[in-house]
Order: structure tokens, then sequence, then C-alpha cells
């Protein structure tokens, strides 16, 4: 691959010759996409901190790596002064940015808008927007510019597991200098979804750990299918009215239904059939105006298959599933209710809610990674046929927003607009519906913007909304709730389901796991039965 230019003359700026993991990786990305001109090793650091050494020791991507003998071909300068450097910054330290220099600077920052300090960001890992979100910042002089940003999912019973995976996304900014963004400021950023209305970032850690547990004892999560008369208006916020509901199915609330999407032509529904026992999905189809014809779809497998979208080329009707269990995105081809085998589109990629559009002449996949970041870290691959090669995107991952990446039904047209339903998954899974207008799409850029948002009803039973599907008029959704049924979970974490030919040793599907989890689960439970809801506060 051709390295870009416009990175000429910029030197990368650390403290010492061992940094942190996440930098390590930052420089890494960097110097396989541009030139570089130095490494200039700044002989200063800042004060060390309690939290740091803590910290360092629990994650991953705080952990350190030596320079020594890595990147030779890029020349060092040692220095502890700025006497007579010039050219373009990379900031990679953790000391303040100098004030006047007179060349640009490009450094990571905060919500605020501050260079990245470990200490200052460590220290507000438990408040909202710290800890899971960062930008790319260009500084010429005394003016800003923001280029890329990352906003990854907030973990606030576990906060070292938050700062590891945002940590390790930020080596993706390096987007915002091969392709800038165009943001007006960090508000703007920040706000493109609603407020969240939560008290969830005022409670201690432990309090939201036994909180979470009891909730996993007490509760499961069920989705319900949905039918919504009204015209869902892409460039507002629109908070569905329960009173206007149609319910689908009558479905027990551990065997349900969900991941709408019709065929229009035909007037036919996909959907994923879930049976939460089981844990595995498999995929059914019916004639719309008659749901009590419901089928299920002949599958090559029987791995777990959800996200049924089809895609209609001529008279053949084809298939684009979910089957990230399969480590894969395939292609079937869909007739007389038997999903035949095609090819494999993406291999080696968990895709999540893979959705594939038709635009310029070309065809766009579009899927989260189910291995790392499935609510945020958004890929795209591009192909001139449906059965032909299909490239991945020069900027891949695209985006890092857990707001506004993962799929949530076909793209569509609005007018002019073209728009791309995602998922909200802030604070939790399902929060809401974000519609992006994609604005810039070519196999070097990629830009959209949130102009929309949907909502579950307020008030009731409704907790979250997934995904959304459009017939003329008509709008179907699904729903969660959140039924109350001690002990549901705990079937589920007896049973494991790994990836095809994997030997099943990862640790997240490890017996260990699961019967440690199985432990806290009935210690808060006989907790729970002595001292009732109070048992939290004895948490803070």
């Amino acid at each position: 691959m051709r390295k870009l230019k416009m990175m000429d003359n910029i030197s990368i700026v650390v403290d010492s010759e061992v940094l942190s993991k996440w930098k390590y990786d930052f420089i890494s990305r960097l110097i396989k996409k541009s030139e570089i001109k130095e490494i200039i090793v700044w002989k200063k650091t800042s004060r060390t901190y309690y939290k740091e050494f803590i910290y360092k020791f629990l994650t991953y991507n705080l952990s350190n790596l030596s320079l020594v003998s890595k990147f030779n071909s890029i020349p060092r300068n040692y220095t502890s002064d700025f006497f007579g450097i010039k050219g373009n910054l990379l900031w990679l330290s953790d000391l303040s940015l100098p004030k006047d220099y007179a060349d640009t600077i490009y450094f990571i920052g905060n919500c605020e808008g501050k260079n990245y300090s470990l200490n200052s960001y460590l220290s507000k890992h438990n408040k909202r927007n710290y800890g899971n979100f960062s930008m790319l910042i260009k500084k010429q002089k005394n003016i800003f510019q923001i280029l890329s940003y990352s906003y990854t999912e907030l973990i606030g019973y576990n906060p070292v597991k938050t700062i590891n995976q945002h940590l390790g996304s930020l080596q993706y900014l390096t987007n915002g200098l091969l392709s800038p963004g165009n943001y007006k400021d960090v508000q703007t950023i920040l706000n493109q979804n609603i407020v969240v209305k939560t008290n969830e970032f005022e409670n201690g850690i432990v309090h939201k750990f036994i909180a979470k547990v009891f909730n996993w004892l007490l509760y499961f999560t069920s989705w319900s299918l949905y039918e919504y008369p009204n015209i869902v208006s892409t460039v507002s916020k629109n908070t569905l009215e329960a009173n206007k509901l149609n319910k689908l199915f009558e479905d027990s609330p551990w065997r349900f239904k969900a991941d709408p999407f019709f065929d229009q032509k035909s007037g036919d529904m996909l959907v994923e059939n879930f049976n939460y026992f089981t844990g595995r999905g498999h995929l059914s189809i019916f004639p719309y105006s008659r749901p009590e014809e419901i089928t299920e779809i002949i599958t090559p497998s029987k791995i777990h298959y959800s996200y049924p979208q089809i895609m209609k080329i001529e008279e053949n009707l084809f298939l684009i599933p979910e089957s990230a269990q399969s480590n894969r995105i395939d292609l079937y081809k869909l007739e007389d209710g038997k999903a035949s085998f095609v090819k494999t589109l993406v291999d080696s990629f968990a895709g999540i809610d893979p959705t594939v559009v038709f635009f310029q002449n070309k065809y766009w996949l579009f899927a989260t990674d189910g291995n790392e970041g499935s609510y945020w870290k958004l890929h795209i691959w591009y192909s001139d046929d449906l059965l032909g090669e299909w490239k991945p995107h020069r900027l891949n991952p695209v985006k890092s927003d857990v707001r506004s990446s993962r799929g949530a039904g076909s793209i569509y047209k609005d007018g002019s607009r073209l728009i791309r339903p995602t998922q909200n998954c802030f604070p939790n899974y399902g929060s809401s519906i974000s519609l992006n207008e994609i604005n810039k799409l070519t196999p070097n850029e990629f830009e959209e913007t949130v102009v929309g948002e949907i909502f579950p009803p307020e008030g009731g039973d409704f907790t979250g909304i997934h995904t959304i599907a459009h017939l003329g008029n008509k709008t179907v959704v699904d729903l969660k709730t959140q039924p109350f049924l001690p002990g549901a979970r705990i079937l589920p974490l007896l049973r494991s389901r790994g990836k095809v030919n994997s030997n099943y040793s990862d640790v997240d599907n490890s017996l260990l796991k699961r019967w440690g989890l199985l432990i806290i689960m009935g210690i808060s439970l006989i907790l729970f039965y002595l001292f009732g809801w109070q048992t939290l506060s004895f948490f803070g």
C-alpha cells in the first residue's frame, strides 16, 4: 500500500523509549500509512501517582513496551527542550503541550479538549465521557480542529475493562490524519444523541456491580416484534407511542422473535427466532399478512443465525445473515424455504449485524467486529458484484462510536438521503436507534451524521429498541423487556456457544469462569433473601 504524503515532516513526541502498549500500537499503525520524519524522545517525565501503578498492573493496554530495536528506519532525537525543533508534531507525551510552538501539533484530547494525561484520565474514569471518549485534535497556534474521535462502551462496574477497550481503539484515531472529519465542536459530537437521564454515573463501582448481579439473578432480556402504523421521521427524534403498537406474535418471553427484514416485492418478512435456554437463533419467514404461516428456514449448519438481511437481484433472493459464530460473513441463496451456501464474502471476521446496500454502482457491506468492539468498531467492504471479490475499506475500522456503529436494519433512501439505521448502545444495549445520513462513501472515505433517533415508548415495560424495518407506511420494530424470572440466566451460563472449529478454550467459554459467576450469583441470592434490596445499601 502506498503511504500517504499529507503527513510528511511529522515527528512523533514520546516521553521515553518505554511506552504504553496503546501508544506503541498507535505509532505502528501510523507508520504503515504515512512517512515519519523522526521520533523525538522527550527526556522529561510527569509525576507518577499510585493510581497509575495500579491501573498499569491491571490494564493490558497500559503495559509497557520498549521502542529499542523497533522502527529502526526512523531517526531518534533525544532532547530535553524544544530549541531548534521545527515541523509538525504528533504529541504522545503525557506532558503539557508547548504553548508557543509555531507549527502544527496533533494530539489526543479528552472530552474537555485537553491533552491526554494518564493521571487526569484515570482520575475521572468513573464519570461520563471519561475513560471511553477521546479525540484526535489538530492545533495550529490558537486554532483547534477535531479530526476524529472514539466513543466506546462504558462498563460502569468494571472501569478497568472500560479503559482497556477504549485505549485499544485509540490507534484508529489515525484515520483523522488520513481523512479528517468535519466536526464543529466537542458538544456537537457528544450531544448527537439524547442526553441520558440516569444516575448510574453517580453510584460507586461495587454498587453497580452488585446491582448488575441482582439483575442477572432475577431478570432476563426478551424481545418482541411490534407493528407501528406511523411513518417514523428520519430527521427528528421519535418516541413510539405504546397505545399504537400492535404485537405480531404472542410468544413466550424465553422464545421470541427479533431482527425483522422485509422482502419489499413479495411482502414476506424474515426474522430471527431465538430460544433463550438453548442460546441459539434460527431464521424464519412468513407472509406479513399471515404471520400464522411462519416457517423455519433450513440452513446448512446448526450455528446461531440472526439478522436475516436479504438482497434481491433479478429473480434471485440472497440472504446475508449474522453468523458471527462461524467467524465469517457468508452469502446464501434463499429458495423454497432453504438457504443454500453461495460464498464467503468476508473471512476471519466475526461480523455483527452485516448490512449490504447497493450505492453508486457498488455493493457496500457494513458490520461491526464481534471479536472486539461489537457495539462500536465499524468496518466496511465493497465490491462491484455481490458474487465478486470484496475489498476492505482503506480506513477500517471506519468508525468507533458505541452510539451509532452497529447496524439496526436495512439501509434505505429517504428522498435524496441515504439513511443507515444503527443501534445506540449507550449507556445500555438497545437504548435507541440512531438514524445516520451517509454523507461520503468511497473506497477511501466515509462520513455519516446522526440526523434522527427512535426511542422505545416511555414508561411501561419497554426498556430498549433494536431493529427497524419498513414496508410502505408500516414500520416494524423489536422492543426489549426485562421479564422477572429468578434463576433464568443460570442455564445459559452452563452452556457454551464457541466459534466453529474452535477448541472452546477461550476464557469467555471456560467452565471456571461460568462456575465462578454461578458462585457469585448464589451468594448474591442469599444476601437478597436475607436482606432484600437493602443489600445494595451495604455497598454505597
